[in-house]
């Protein structure tokens, strides 16, 4: 959204889900060890065998969520395939605040199901453009405990390569 000249904002909004085969749940025993068969193979409770070949990993990636989990108390709790296959799917939302196309400021949140990875955490960001240098910064603030990004400064040192000086200057 351009405000003027010298203003402009972007807001955006991000759904992704992974194309690769969701993991089986594999059988326990009363104690919460995994079972195997007699030849040493894990026996699948529910969902799908995940070695197959890049195509049907990419099309079953849909279909396969085995919706069932086991609770800290090793009971199987049944949720519903396309519950389960819901939670795959992470958001992320962000604003973007640039000044005279020189200077940004961003903010965002990314989600993700705490049974699918428990990655839940704001982003704190600036950024500065120069000719053809670009550095962004980006500060991650989780919003869970025990998050493995906790503290995590991130930035990015870019070099558009053949743009010139587009953008610097306006023509009267």
């Amino acid at each position: 959204i351009n405000i003027d000249e010298m203003n402009l904002f972007t807001f955006s909004v991000d759904l992704n889900k992974l194309l690769v085969p969701t993991p089986p749940v594999i059988s326990r025993d009363n104690s919460g060890q995994p079972m195997q068969d007699i030849d040493g193979n894990y026996i699948i409770e529910a969902g799908r065998d995940p070695n197959v070949g890049v195509p049907a990993g990419i099309f079953g990636s849909f279909t396969d969520a085995p919706g069932v989990y086991y609770d800290d108390n090793w009971d199987l709790q049944e949720i519903g395939k396309f519950k389960e296959e819901m939670r795959e799917v992470n958001l992320g939302a962000g604003l973007e605040y640039w000044y005279a196309h020189r200077f940004a400021l961003r903010g965002g949140y990314f989600y993700e199901h705490y049974t699918k990875g428990n990655r839940q955490y704001a982003a704190l960001g600036a950024g500065m453009k120069y000719k053809t240098l670009e550095i962004d910064l980006s500060y991650l603030i989780p919003t869970v405990q025990q998050h493995p990004l906790a503290k995590t400064l991130r930035f990015t040192l870019k070099f558009n390569f053949g743009s010139g000086n587009q953008g610097d200057t306006k023509e009267s």
